[in-house]
């Protein structure tokens, strides 16, 4: 298990935690983002607004209670959590509710915002220069990942 300072620091956007509970794939990219999380190789940041999302979207899935209360549980318990209040309100992206996940990536120091939501992807790279971190697909993450950090 990594130390959580060697842990790299992540934010999940919602779309990448569902598909990872829809997907029949345990090699899809977003399954294998979270099972690296699950893992303790990822330090997961999360707010308020984000995980009160994240719920609120896999219930209203249908997502079976059992799942919806362990994964809430990872949530609350995990050393692999770093919870955040937001600081700075960013509103670089096209949909007002992805503002969120901007703005706790930048709280919580993240290097890497993974989404596959192309009102994230889409945000100009003149815009995204501000940022300290990267937004990219999970298929990409796992890309760097593997190349830059999985050895360490």
């Amino acid at each position: 298990m990594a130390a959580k300072k060697t842990r790299l620091p992540i934010v999940l956007d919602t779309n990448v935690i569902i598909a990872n509970y829809l997907s029949t794939n345990p090699q899809s990219p977003n399954v294998v983002t979270v099972r690296l999380w699950r893992e303790r190789k990822l330090q997961l940041i999360v707010s308020d607004e984000i995980g009160d999302e994240y719920i609120d979207v896999l219930n209203r899935l249908g997502i079976s209670e059992n799942l919806v209360a362990n994964f809430t549980a990872s949530l609350n318990e995990s050393s692999t959590i770093t919870q955040v209040n937001l600081g700075k309100r960013f509103t670089d992206s096209r949909d007002p509710k992805d503002n969120p996940f901007l703005s706790t990536a930048a709280a919580g120091r993240a290097k890497f915002l993974v989404a596959n939501d192309p009102d994230l992807l889409d945000i100009p790279e003149s815009t995204q220069r501000k940022f300290k971190f990267r937004i990219l697909t999970s298929k990409a993450f796992l890309k760097i990942y593997f190349e830059h950090f999985a050895l360490r």
